[in-house]
């Protein structure tokens, strides 16, 4: 699993090799592009197998939480332990905040849809991307189950 500063995530990547071996044995490169196009198809039918095999190994079942799809956990984990865990969600909500005053500042209006989803993606590969991923203070056998058991965050090492 992944975790971002210190909260035990499931994190997993995709990876597509563009190239392929013809039936004449030659390696040949596939269309970039067209694999790009069809980037998101590709993830959301790994996501797809994804839960399906844990699913059918771990006896788990999924919810889309307020109807964030594509966004899915499992349903079993109380709220609780989702909201304890959820602290790099709560450092990038409240930075974009932050974003929104100072782009309402300097522009004199609310960004678009488009302008938004750009300071989500600036975000997510920024400073704060690189910091959270400085530190791993916790393993998702130690710290997250005694912190739960104590009713208190996780420590950092």
């Amino acid at each position: 699993p992944g975790e971002r500063v210190g909260d035990p995530q499931l994190h997993s990547h995709c990876a597509i090799l563009n190239r392929v071996r013809g039936v004449d044995g030659r390696w040949r490169t596939l269309d970039g592009e067209a694999i790009y196009r069809h980037a998101h198809a590709a993830g959301a039918l790994y996501a797809a197998v994804l839960e399906r095999e844990l699913s059918q190994r771990l006896a788990v079942s999924w919810a889309a939480p307020n109807g964030r799809v594509p966004m899915r956990e499992i349903a079993s984990v109380p709220s609780e332990v989702i909201a304890r865990f959820s602290s790099r969600r709560e450092q990038v909500l409240a930075h974009f905040e932050r974003l929104l005053v100072e782009w309402v500042t300097v522009h004199g209006r609310s960004p678009t849809r488009a302008e938004r989803a750009g300071m989500l993606d600036v975000q997510r590969g920024g400073r704060d991307r690189r910091n959270a991923r400085a530190t791993n203070p916790i393993s998702t056998t130690s710290g997250a189950p005694s912190s739960l058991r104590a009713n208190k965050p996780p420590s950092t090492r």
